[in-house]
């Protein structure tokens, strides 16, 4: 099951912000999202958004760096 061919998740890039900061945006941001995870220059260096539609908003945001996903609570990001 892929929530992609689903038309529930997007990888994103950016021409103009850094992945860095479109994940920044969202987690400032009161969208009704399942997961946001950001994905370190080792992992692809972009954004993945997830929503689902038949359940209320998880907002879970994590990185995910050398392999392993870290859960993210606000703060700086150092990549």
């Amino acid at each position: 099951y892929s929530q992609h061919m689903q038309g529930q998740a997007v990888d994103i890039i950016s021409p103009t912000l850094e992945p860095k900061q479109i994940f920044e945006i969202l987690y400032k941001s009161t969208y009704p999202v399942k997961q946001v995870i950001l994905y370190a220059p080792s992992e692809g260096n972009f954004v993945h958004i997830s929503i689902d539609p038949e359940r209320p908003p998880k907002r879970q945001f994590l990185i995910k760096e050398s392999g392993a996903f870290s859960p993210y609570n606000g703060g700086s990001i150092i990549l």
